[in-house]
């Protein structure tokens, strides 16, 4: 230090080869209320307990941010404040100089978290607010939406069911807006796996997912008593299926990209059948 401070006992001002100190010195330690101000620009100003920030004080960062809180050992630890110079704003607990517990963080784009975090991470049980009017409450890990929770879109659409790493993936139930609803399994922010998805005007699917399209085995009615169960490829009937139309004729064969094509069997609904050969919709 620039200056001996042994044996202090009161107050003095005293100056540091990286400082100034003006405070209560208790055996030649900084020991009560005192200010400190670096020569980086920093400034402390609050309690101190031998020589460390301990108590309540305010701390001004050299890049603008200001802590007004609780200090332990020389870290940030307790219930304290901070302002960020680019205009966010955290309120809560702290540890080990870190976001600890349960606090506010509102950001300066306007979005705004109340719940809990784990070393400046957004972690456990938190209520996320976007500036869009979104909102998201639930499970939270590494900052971002992960476990059990509820999206609510900007559009009025919404979600409830499982997250991983900030997409939605597991099992989960998605309300639209406009009416269509999906119950099922989620892989990514995508539609992927088994589940059931009913459309606004009554149609229904009930099968595999890959992608957001219909893929494998499913069922699908229509709102006009059509029906059609068996393979499914990027969302059209390919492979083997059987088709019920809504004028009440079947077909029981071969499809490729929505359309009969292969072999297959069709009755017409005034009896007439056909087994045979087809070509993109047409018999041969």
């Amino acid at each position: 230090m620039g200056a001996r401070s042994e044996g202090l006992y009161g107050k003095y001002l005293v100056k540091y080869n990286n400082g100034v100190y003006d405070g209560e010195f208790l055996n030649g330690e900084k020991h009560g209320n005192g200010q400190f101000k670096w020569d980086n620009g920093e400034q402390y100003n609050g309690e101190w307990k031998y020589d460390k920030l301990t108590g309540k004080g305010q701390f001004k960062f050299a890049n603008g941010n200001i802590y007004d809180g609780e200090f332990l050992n020389g870290e940030k630890n307790g219930k304290g404040h901070m302002k960020f110079a680019n205009g966010s704003f955290y309120i809560g607990d702290w540890k080990d100089d870190k976001l600890n517990g349960k606090g506010q963080l509102k950001l300066a784009n306007g979005n705004l978290y109340d719940g809990e975090f784990l070393n400046n991470e957004m972690q456990g049980k938190g209520l996320m607010k976007w500036a869009n009017n979104a909102q998201y409450e639930g499970d939270w890990k590494n900052d971002n939406r992960d476990g059990k929770g509820e999206m609510k879109f900007p559009n009025g659409s919404q979600y409830v069911g499982d997250w991983k790493n900030d997409a939605r993936s597991g099992k989960g139930l998605m309300k639209w807006a406009n009416g269509d609803q999906y119950d099922g399994d989620w892989n990514n922010d995508e539609i992927s796996g088994n589940g059931i998805y009913k459309w606004a005007n009554g149609d229904e699917y009930d099968g595999d997912w890959k992608n957001n399209e219909r893929s494998g085995k499913g069922l699908l009615k229509w709102a006009n008593k059509a029906m059609y169960y068996g393979d499914w490829k990027n969302g059209n009937r390919d492979g083997k299926g059987q088709m019920k139309f809504s004028d009440g004729s079947l077909y029981d064969g071969d499809w490729f990209n929505d359309l009969r094509h292969g072999h297959g069997d069709y009755k017409s609904d005034k009896g007439v059948k056909y087994n045979g050969k087809w070509l993109f919709d047409k018999q041969m």
